[in-house]
């Protein structure tokens, strides 16, 4: 049973889900349909269903046609499995994964490049054993490894990356804390993920990369020096910003 075999299993199960529930939902909106007029949204409801019915005849997934945002939640109810972001985890034993290869490894990558999932390879032996040992000497076993970050740090990334999501900072007097938004999301929306008050009543910002920031660790600093910079509510925020909301009372 190789992993190709499995990979394509779980396809298949995913597949015959989604077609059941696509097929019933277009059941229901044709019987609506002699009943009455059918809603804007019902009518692009019809039109992407049957663009995804049509991918399933073909083997496709949903998430294949990379469909708009607003699209999506339309179908959001549906809670589609084939249109939601997949990571493929391939467990490795210890000699597959110091070799990085292990049977039909190309076809394999191939096929989830094919599909737009993501993966990341791992040993489930190897994380088990970093988890039991204290700091210090994970820290040695991972470098007799040849691997800088465990499985978990590693899937944490892959994640965030397939998911198109980033995090920036907020720097308190007693705490760092960071928030996770979408790429691209503009400054004042990223305030409201604060707190809704704070999109609101937002005025600017003060931004300054994390990197920057580290070269002097001082936020005072970094203001004489001119490396904090003021946006307004249109800048798109980037991973790793320290971010200061300035808004009304």
């Amino acid at each position: 049973y190789t992993p190709v075999k499995q990979l394509e299993t779980i396809e298949t199960e995913l597949l015959v889900r989604d077609m059941e529930v696509v097929e019933g939902r277009l059941l229901k909106l044709e019987e609506a349909k002699k009943k009455r007029k059918l809603s804007a949204d019902e009518e692009r409801e019809t039109e992407l269903l049957h663009l995804i019915e049509k991918g399933f005849d073909e083997n496709s997934f949903a998430s294949q046609l990379e469909l708009a945002e607003d699209d999506l939640k339309l179908l959001g109810s549906l809670a589609l499995f084939t249109a939601k972001p997949i990571i493929v985890a391939i467990n490795l034993d210890e000699d597959q994964f110091s070799a990085n290869d292990y049977p039909e490894r190309e076809t394999l990558l191939q096929r989830i490049s094919e599909r737009n999932f993501a993966h990341i390879e791992l040993s489930g032996k190897i994380e088990s054993e970093l988890m039991e040992l204290s700091e210090e000497d994970r820290g040695i076993f991972m470098e007799e490894l040849g691997i800088s970050e465990s499985g978990i740090e590693r899937l944490s990334r892959v994640v965030y990356e397939h998911m198109g999501l980033i995090s920036f900072l907020t720097v308190g007097e007693d705490e760092v804390r960071a928030w996770t938004i979408k790429k691209n999301t503009p400054a004042k929306a990223a305030a409201g993920k604060i707190h809704t008050d704070l999109e609101r009543s937002f005025i600017r910002a003060e931004v300054i990369p994390y990197d920057e920031f580290m070269t002097v660790r001082n936020m005072q600093e970094a203001k004489a020096k001119g490396m904090v910079k003021i946006v307004g509510k249109e800048e798109i925020v980037k991973d790793g910003d320290i971010f200061h909301v300035r808004a009304n009372a």
